[in-house]
């Protein structure tokens, strides 16, 4: 069975931003948390390394889209 659904723009756009608002808060905290932590495990610095990348990215990509 398919079904077609239309969503207009501007609830996409909502969408779009709500689900980069939570990524973006959910790696800050992750990084908060990850350079509180003195030892780390090889994952957890490849993750850190890769974070502190990404998040400014992200920051980016937010105030683009209207992220507050």
């Amino acid at each position: 069975m398919k079904m077609e659904i239309e969503i207009n723009d501007e609830t996409l756009d909502e969408v779009f931003r709500e689900n980069l608002a939570w990524h973006i808060n959910n790696l800050d905290e992750d990084l908060k948390s990850l350079r509180k932590r003195k030892k780390l495990q090889k994952h957890q610095r490849q993750d850190k390394e890769y974070f502190e990348k990404l998040l400014p990215a992200l920051k980016i990509v937010g105030e683009y889209y209207g992220v507050k």
